[in-house]
């Protein structure tokens, strides 16, 4: 069941990265300047913008707004659920 649950994490890690690269292109494509060197810190910021700017354009928020979120929350949840079964 170990496994099971981290190659889940795993995955959803992986998603989110995508999700993460899918985001900061629509960025650029409407003439965000991207930071490369601290993607990593500034990637929850470049979500937000992402947010903010399609819910300005379209009136909802963006659909990778949502799989962002969603792959970054099931990657932790599965990652605790993992150590949590490991331990017992």
């Amino acid at each position: 069941m170990f496994t099971f649950l981290m190659v889940l994490a795993l995955l959803s890690v992986l998603l989110n990265i995508v999700f993460s690269a899918l985001v900061v292109h629509e960025l650029r494509k409407r003439g965000v300047r991207i930071n490369y060197l601290f993607i990593r810190l500034l990637l929850p910021k470049y979500v937000h913008q992402y947010r903010t700017m399609t819910k300005e354009e379209r009136g909802t928020v963006g659909g990778l707004y949502y799989a962002w979120v969603i792959s970054i929350n099931a990657a932790l949840v599965f990652g605790v659920a993992g150590l949590v079964v490991r331990a017992s």
